[in-house]
């Protein structure tokens, strides 16, 4: 894999992860270098992802993140994070935001 500057790549952002499981944050094969997520309330939210395009699936999940809000979570893939069919997510709480890089 060509060394690729972040600059040049694309990013995704989404306000408000869906509580249904129905956000879709990359529709395609991808690499991810970067992922955050934010939670600007007080609580705790569990943001699960999976490999799907259409949508989370329980199938294809991959992890998940969690966060005591208000804070801001940062994850960096040195080696990137492999994606066959594209990057879904739910959360349990409302209020989060996911912002990153891929190509």
């Amino acid at each position: 894999m060509a060394d690729h500057s972040i600059d040049i790549c694309p990013t995704f952002y989404q306000e408000d992860v869906a509580l249904d499981g129905s956000t879709v944050l990359i529709g395609s094969p991808a690499v991810v270098w970067t992922l955050v997520a934010v939670l600007d309330i007080s609580g705790t939210a569990i943001i699960s992802f999976s490999d799907d395009s259409t949508g989370y699936n329980p199938a294809h999940r991959l992890g998940k993140i969690v966060i005591n809000g208000p804070d801001t979570d940062w994850n960096g893939f040195g080696k990137g994070w492999n994606l066959t069919r594209g990057l879904s997510c739910v959360s349990n709480f409302g209020s989060v935001d996911i912002w990153g890089v891929y190509e």
